[in-house]
């Protein structure tokens, strides 16, 4: 928790002025600060939140873990990106395959 608070701290002011910001696993908070282009996670678990109104129902299903999650989100997430606008539909893909990459 102390060391969330910290990067939050640290990047939080400098976040709009940066291309991209990816930190993977985290506190709430500090996955909040994820951003690739014009897509983000500022609203993760909150309600207009997609990413994370899929990892609750994910979860609720079958107990699934936050990795669990969001590895069928990555196996999902190609037959979405068809229906976002090109520019947020890349850096959704960008983000996921980093995201992807950092999972191993």
């Amino acid at each position: 928790q102390e060391l969330a608070e910290k990067v939050v701290e640290v990047v939080q002011p400098m976040r709009d002025n940066l291309d991209a910001v990816l930190v993977f696993p985290s506190m709430p908070e500090v996955m909040r600060l994820n951003k690739v282009g014009k897509f983000t996670m500022k609203n993760l678990g909150q309600s207009k939140s997609v990413v994370a109104d899929f990892m609750k129902k994910k979860k609720a299903d079958d107990g699934s873990s936050f990795e669990e999650g969001m590895l069928k989100l990555l196996r999902t997430l190609p037959k979405v990106l068809k229906f976002l606008p090109s520019d947020k539909a890349a850096d959704a893909r960008t983000f996921m395959m980093s995201f992807q990459y950092w999972l191993g």
